[in-house]
């Protein structure tokens, strides 16, 4: 079986500035700040934690499947019955509890929202869900703003290895260029791909610029040689 190898040469031929208040051009700035923003913010992250949306989707997964015997166990009034009933269903025991739970981190924000309003609860439970939608939806304005050119939120690119982004933070391309080198051809493309989809690196950043230097240069080349036409005439 032939070992597949990636093309490192977006790599090559890269300058590196000294300048600590300088990026490298291929090196988006506003994604390189939010991710080390981020980085800040999440010193130890855990890749294998569930995400608030990720848990409230399976919490509703769970409660659509089984609606019937939920509201069944509801309705139980002794003891025994519960007790009895779980023994049954034991599938129901953790999604019952993390219910349980989520129904009474609910009524204790409501709660303290009718207590800082000075309300009766009754009269303010609306209002906790509406600013729960509102927040909901400015949170995925924030993420949609986000998003690079591959559609990847930078914040995202946590699941970076730590020597890439020790790299980025650093700003040091050669170090970069050497962590690449190291990895599985296969594994090294992946993390390249993120990085270009979240907008921490630009691709062929150089050329571009360099295409517009030469675009401005031959504009005002031809500038020049229109004057002294416009002085004979």
């Amino acid at each position: 079986m032939t070992t597949r190898t990636i093309d490192y040469s977006v790599w090559d031929h890269i300058e590196v500035s000294d300048d600590e208040d300088e990026t490298h051009p291929n090196i988006d700035t506003p994604s390189l700040f939010r991710w080390r923003h981020q980085s800040v913010l999440n010193i130890k992250p855990e890749p294998t934690e569930e995400t608030e949306e990720q848990k409230e989707e399976k919490h509703q997964t769970f409660v659509e499947k089984h609606e019937k015997q939920i509201k069944h166990f509801g309705m139980l009034r002794r003891w025994e019955d519960s007790q009895k009933y779980l023994s049954d269903h034991p599938y129901l025991k953790h999604g019952l509890m993390d219910q349980a739970a989520h129904q009474t981190i609910v009524m204790q924000f409501i709660l303290e929202l009718a207590k800082s309003l000075k309300i009766d609860p009754r009269g303010c439970f609306r209002q906790f869900f509406q600013k729960i939608k509102a927040m909901e939806e400015y949170e995925e304005e924030e993420r949609q703003n986000r998003l690079g050119p591959g559609g990847l939120d930078p914040v995202e690119s946590q699941t970076l290895q730590m020597e890439m982004k020790k790299c980025f933070d650093d700003k040091d391309i050669s170090m970069l260029q050497e962590a690449i080198s190291k990895m599985d051809p296969m594994e090294a493309k992946v993390h390249i791909k993120r990085c270009i989809d979240s907008g921490l690196w630009v691709p062929n950043a150089n050329t571009d610029n360099e295409d517009a230097e030469n675009e401005e240069e031959e504009k005002e080349d031809k500038e020049d040689e229109e004057e002294p036409e416009k002085e004979e005439k």
